[in-house]
């Protein structure tokens, strides 16, 4: 939840992403965010632009969330140079947020921009460095595409090093882009994220102030930009009593070997290294990056240097080790020394030390880095750098780790412990959530670090004087000793005896308990099983803080945990008097010192989200497996059994068996598609559908190739298993084997990494049983999307191929997750057919690379239906609703079976009509590759027009012509009478089918809103009217 924009001032806990949107949204008038969801770059603007409030200005600001597709940022240049902008505003710099990998799409906007820009309103683009590695699906920071993106442009680039400096580097880009397009790039994954105490933030009104300052003193625009970037740079110094500068030198003053950085955490490392009294290599770490002031950065480069390495990110990992590729950076600084004549008598030699975009920055890598570049190693190859943690210096201050998963109810310790340390304002706090959404389901780290001064860097911890662990799976996935100190303490969650404590630890993590010579303390948490989740999260807590104390808890710090979770001050002491009788100190044996480990375990966390994991399998009870002579006792017996005979009791959403009454294909049988309509009978079922719905379609999976899959197996097709429901766990369902992988089980479906990794513990064969388990880790991730998205491997193709990972029966419909229904627009209106609803489907049908022919699960089994066989269906809310008054107008555009609600809209429309309704405007376009074969209901369309109901009936057959014509062509072409429909008779928009014409049908309807609002000679937003319509449900979409 992002904070209050009132109280981000003065001294404050904060992250640097929520510094780097206050400066967006104080500054600007206009702010646009071109980053995912996930990514969450827009979330306080989010918040603060829905609180309605204002800029430091007294301006509402403006806020849209765009796609980044080819030539994004379109709207904003159209922006900038629009007429409609007010005069008064022209100076109100434009804001957008970014992610790093979208700035590529946006450059040719961006480069039109700098060319006109002395007639532009300013600009300014806050880019997070946060990019997705293709090769590994793991967070990456990449700086390397803000530096090509200047390297051609007149930009100003602009990079933050520390939390600390954010706000200041993001209003020095504001200011910057009075003068030049300003780019400010600052890490997205640590230094965005973390929380830590920032000694002086200033307000909107401070941060106005000074904006107006600067910008003031170089109101009209500079021809020499290096001047003008100087001149900002020394007036935020004098404003703000900072030092800042392009480039800043740290280390000894003759030094002879340099090492120049960019980024925010290889600047602040080097930094904090460089300054230590055992350092000889001087650091300058590039703060403004473009325009490149050559005789800024040759003035802090010592007279004494003989060698100059350049840490340079390059794009590609195949650019690391190509001696034709070099970083960009390396480009900038072998030119300013190739240039200089001042150092034409001895000029040093330049190193490029590329590096690519995973690699993992922390003190003990920077430190071997500094050591290499000491040494004079010609080349570097970081990847291979020594960790040398015991050697690094550590900053003054203690840490805690706390691994959990995710949605563990023990995860709120974490969160409460770091609250309490920060409430008790005797040191500094900094913390972070590191995410594992692909360990073990989904996990995560919370570093907790305190000092007793402010701390200007970011790392990963790698000594940490406690560590807590959750649940003893996480030990499956990482060494967490591995980022323990030495002597420290490590806390275990663990279901287990005293006597067979020993065994819930793999073999890494007894060597590193012994090398390391911890303190070991486990719990039960059986022991506490009467406690509540609250009362749990207590319980973590107080463990936590007990192992970080290395002694017994004071009553005051023990009623403060207590409060920190709601729970009073008797339960606290309670648990916590406990614990103290159920905290075991484990003595570690000296020989776990001589255990052989094959495989080391990764210990620190590379993060591949920012959330937890939201698609997590359901967690199954475990099904039992039952007898014909049981099943015979619970029908006889109801009552005593509390038996019931129930329509798929396994379901939450209630359902109806339907019976079908018709089922005819619609396109040739010679066609490649077969798309189809079907309709079933509800006579007698009680089932009553609205207009808009969706129908939920309980498909079985094919029952020959469930039966070869079960003769595979080995299981009998008529033996009984006994499943507890999914949604409630008193509610039991009785099925043979053959019925639950026919109905219940999703035999043929895609499987997670998650079931590659329990497949492995079965798999008797070790040469299977390693690869499954590869498939599930990191460096198995380019052969599991393979498997995943080309080869569209299925549960049931797993077991086979693994013949030795044979779960028994039991765990395997645990293991498989249940099927799920599938949901298709209603193509009917049940004024006109009142005992029958009806589908419009389109069989989903593909080749795999072994020339398999693979279908989905559902169109399938809807497409095989004979008349007269029964289904299992329920019912699905939609958007999808005509206006409230049937005379206002509907504009429906339909691709494929994206027409299906448009046939349910057009009969009721027409009931209405037949009754002496007046209505307004139909209007359909609709879209699809052939009129021939693809006309879907198409005479009933000509039927509706020649009868006066539809109005405008538009057609896009794209291929049955040269030039291809798409559905919002033809939308173009009636533009006037859309303009009409929908702003003059206050009509409803509504689009049906995939999504890959949003930006183009709405882009026709924003044209005609310009249109209205010309004609009436007003101004307008039309992106902004276009949200109006969707609040007011009047712009509809309904894609996949």
């Amino acid at each position: 939840m992002a904070k209050a924009l009132a109280d981000l001032s003065g001294p404050s806990y904060t992250d640097g992403q929520s510094l780097v949107e206050q400066v967006a949204f104080v500054l600007s008038d206009k702010v646009y965010s071109y980053g995912t969801e996930e990514q969450q770059l827009d979330l306080a603007v989010q918040s603060w632009s829905s609180a309605t409030d204002k800029n430091a200005f007294g301006r509402d600001v403006s806020f849209s969330r765009m796609q980044t597709r080819s030539g994004a940022a379109s709207m904003i240049l159209g922006d900038i140079f629009s007429r409609n902008v007010a005069l008064t505003k022209k100076d109100a710099p434009t804001a957008v947020l970014a992610s790093s990998s979208s700035l590529i799409a946006m450059k040719p906007v961006l480069d039109q921009l700098a060319a006109l820009y002395d007639d532009a309103t300013p600009l300014v683009a806050h880019v997070s460095s946060l990019d997705l590695s293709a090769r590994t699906s793991n967070f990456v920071s990449d700086y390397t595409r803000a530096l090509l993106l200047s390297r051609d442009g007149q930009y100003a680039v602009v990079n933050s090093v520390t939390t600390h400096d954010t706000q200041h580097m993001a209003l020095l880009a504001t200011a910057l882009s009075s003068q030049l397009p300003a780019v400010h790039i600052y890490d997205g994954i640590r230094l965005a994220k973390e929380t830590t105490r920032v000694g002086d933030v200033l307000d909107s009104k401070k941060l106005a102030a000074v904006y107006s300052t600067l910008v003031k003193q170089d109101k009209a625009q500079i021809a020499d930009k290096e001047e003008a970037v100087r001149k900002i740079v020394s007036g935020l110094n004098a404003e703000l009593g900072t030092a800042y500068a392009p480039f800043e030198y740290h280390g000894p003053a003759d030094a002879k070997h340099v090492l120049v950085t960019f980024g925010s955490q290889e600047s602040s490392l080097t930094r904090y290294l460089a300054q230590q009294t055992d350092n000889a290599v001087g650091v300058i770490n590039v703060r403004i990056y473009r325009p490149f002031l050559e005789q800024e950065f040759l003035q802090q480069l010592p007279a004494s240097a003989s060698r100059v390495s350049v840490l340079g990110q390059v794009l590609l990992d195949e650019q690391v080790d190509d001696v034709n590729a070099t970083s960009v950076l390396y480009g900038d600084v072998l030119g300013a020394i190739a240039m200089s004549d001042d150092w034409s008598a001895k000029r040093p030699a330049v190193i490029d030390v590329k590096y690519a975009r995973d690699t993992q920055w922390t003190l003990s890598k920077v430190q071997a880095l500094l050591q290499a570049v000491a040494a004079g190693d010609n080349k570097i190859d970081v990847a291979t750098l020594p960790e040398l943690s015991q050697q690094t210096p550590i900053p003054a201050a203690d840490a805690v780790l706390f691994w959990d998963f995710d949605e563990a109810v023990t995860r709120k310790a974490a969160k409460a412990f770091v609250s309490r340390l920060t409430k008790a304002k005797k040191d500094n706090v900094a913390s972070l959530e590191v995410y594992d959404n692909y360990a073990e389901g989904g996990l995560v780290l919370t570093e907790a670090r305190t000092s007793s001064k402010i701390v200007e860097l970011s790392f990963p911890v790698e000594a940490a004087h406690a560590v807590v662990v959750n649940d003893t799976q996480i030990l499956r996935a990482y060494d967490v000793t591995g980022t323990l100190a030495h002597g420290g303490s490590i806390a275990i969650r663990a279901e287990a005896k005293p006597e067979d404590f020993e065994k819930k630890l793999n073999d890494g993590f007894k060597v590193g308990v012994a090398t390391k010579d911890a303190k070991l303390f486990y719990y039960r948490p059986s022991a506490f099983s009467e406690l509540g989740d609250d009362e749990q999260a207590v319980l973590a807590h107080l463990v936590a803080a007990r192992v970080a104390s290395s002694q017994d808890l004071e009553v005051s710090v023990i009623e403060a945990i207590g409060s920190e979770h709601s729970v009073s001050s008797d339960a606290t002491r309670s648990i916590a008097d406990k614990l103290k009788e159920e905290l075991h100190a484990v003595e570690v044996p000296a020989e776990w010192k001589e255990i052989a480990v094959e495989n080391a375990l990764p210990s620190i966390v590379i993060p591949n989200a920012l959330a937890p994991n939201t698609e997590k399998e359901p967690e199954l009870q475990q099904p039992n497996l039952t007898s014909w002579q049981t099943a015979a006792q619970q029908l006889a017996f109801k009552e005593a059994y509390a038996y019931d005979s129930t329509l798929r009791p396994d379901l939450a959403e209630r359902t109806w068996e339907v019976s079908v009454q018709a089922n005819r294909r619609l396109t040739p049988t010679t066609y490649d598609r077969n798309i189809f309509h079907i309709e079933f009978d509800i006579t007698g079922t009680g089932l009553k559908y609205e207009l808009g719905e969706s129908l939920g379609v309980h498909g079985h999976n094919d029952p020959k190739q469930v039966l070869a899959f079960l003769q595979l197996y080995g299981l009998n097709p008529n033996d009984l298993v006994q499943v507890p429901s999914r949604t409630d766990t008193s509610v039991f369902e009785t099925r043979t084997v053959q019925q639950a992988f026919e109905q219940n089980i999703d035999l043929f479906g895609r499987p997670a990494k998650k079931f590659y990794e329990s497949l492995a513990t079965y798999a008797s064969d070790e040469k299977q049983r390693k690869v499954l388990s590869s498939l599930s880790t990191p460096e198995g991730a380019v052969d599991f999307k393979r498997r995943a998205e080309v080869e569209t491997v299925t549960y049931a193709d797993l077991l086979e191929e693994f013949s030795s990972a044979r779960p028994p029966l039991e765990d395997l419909v645990q293991l498989i997750p249940p099927t799920k229904r599938r949901e298709y627009s209603i193509s009917s209106s049940q004024k006109v057919h009142e005992n029958s609803v009806h589908l419009l489907v389109v069989v989903v049908d593909w080749k795999d690379q072994r020339d398999r022919e693979r279908f989905g699960h559902c169109t399938r089994y809807l497409s095989n239906l004979e008349i007269g066989e029964k289904v299992t269906v329920s019912l699905k809310p939609s958007v999808m609703k005509l206006p409230p008054r049937p005379e206002q107008p509907i504009i429906m555009a339909g691709l494929g079976t994206g027409l299906a609600p448009f046939r349910a809209f057009v009969e009721e429309r027409a009931w209405q009509k037949a009754r002496g309704e007046k209505i307004g405007a139909v209007m359909l376009y609709l879209g699809s590759r052939h009129q021939k074969e693809e006309y879907l209901y198409g005479e009933e369309w000509e039927a509706y027009r020649d009868a006066g109901i539809i109005t405008l009936l538009g057609q896009a057959f794209s291929r049955d012509q040269p030039k291809k014509v798409y559905i919002q062509d033809i939308m173009r072409s009636t533009i006037a009478d859309i303009q009409q429909a929908l702003i003059g008779q206050e009509g409803s928009f509504y689009l049906c089918g995939p999504t890959w014409p949003v930006p183009d049908v709405q882009e026709v309807l924003e044209e005609a809103i310009r249109n209205q609002a010309n004609q009436d000679g007003n101004k307008v937003e039309s992106n902004k009217v276009i949200e109006e319509l969707k609040d007011a449900h009047r712009y509809v979409l309904e894609v996949y």
